[in-house]
């Protein structure tokens, strides 16, 4: 997801603050699945899986046919990188582009509703139980936030089991794993799924996550006290240190 590839009426501004919304959205379900780890019994915690999965991880998982993989890249790709989906994808993958949770043309940030995600999840064969892993091509930070939107989206309408590839797609080729060009049948699920508005987060608590601490005054025209980027540098910081405490 390109910021050149972003419709007409949002500057870059506005998407790099959409893009932290979903990045501190997603570090706030990181941070409520650890507490969940943390307090849940032990037969329970062995179903818990990592927020973030290496290559190596997915490629056994992926041969075990013990996870869903969603490639969240547009079908025809201009970021020179990484082959279109019907050219090149992990084997088992499902395009599920990132415009499918994309708001409408005046408002993309806008979240989708409940029964749209639904058809979206029956389509992709998901079930509650379903391990997810999202696969981005892995490029720059926009890219990532495509990821924890999706991340995050899951975890709002209780799909809990769900995992983003570090370094996405790119990071895969690099290793040589190898590629497919079949895209996998797959039987839609009855799923349908409620969201749960603890994991939405308001002004305050993105303010808090990037360290701005006048978000209403800067709507009014006065200097945040720290540059969206560097927010948005934070909110990485803090999804890693996440993912590897809870590597073994």
């Amino acid at each position: 997801m390109s910021l050149n590839n972003l419709l007409p009426p949002f500057s870059k501004a506005k998407y790099l603050i959409a893009a932290v919304f979903y990045q501190t959205a997603a570090v706030l379900a990181f941070s409520m699945g650890s507490i969940a780890l943390l307090t849940a019994p032990a037969r329970a915690q062995s179903t818990a899986v990592a927020p973030l999965m290496t290559p190596a991880e997915l490629k056994i998982l992926t041969e075990r046919n013990q996870v869903r993989v969603l490639d969240i890249r547009e079908i025809f790709q201009t970021d020179g990188k990484t082959p279109n989906y019907d050219a090149g994808h992990i084997p088992g993958a499902i395009a599920a582009p990132y415009s499918s949770l994309r708001g409408p043309q005046n408002n993309p940030g806008r979240m989708i509703d409940e029964e749209k995600f639904s058809r979206l999840l029956s389509q992709w064969a998901i079930t509650p139980q379903t391990h997810v892993v999202i696969v981005g091509t892995g490029g720059d930070a926009t890219d990532f936030g495509g990821a924890a939107r999706f991340y995050w989206t899951f975890k709002l309408a209780g799909i809990h089991k769900v995992s983003i590839l570090d370094g996405g797609l790119g990071a895969w080729m690099a290793l040589k794993y190898p590629l497919s060009t079949v895209a996998p049948k797959v039987t839609p699920t009855s799923i349908k799924v409620k969201f749960d508005p603890a994991l939405i987060p308001n002004h305050e608590s993105i303010a808090k996550a990037i360290g701005v601490t006048a978000v209403a005054a800067s709507a009014k025209g006065a200097k945040p006290a720290a540059p969206i980027s560097t927010g948005v540098s934070r909110i990485r910081r803090c999804m890693m240190r996440e993912a590897d405490s809870r590597r073994p």
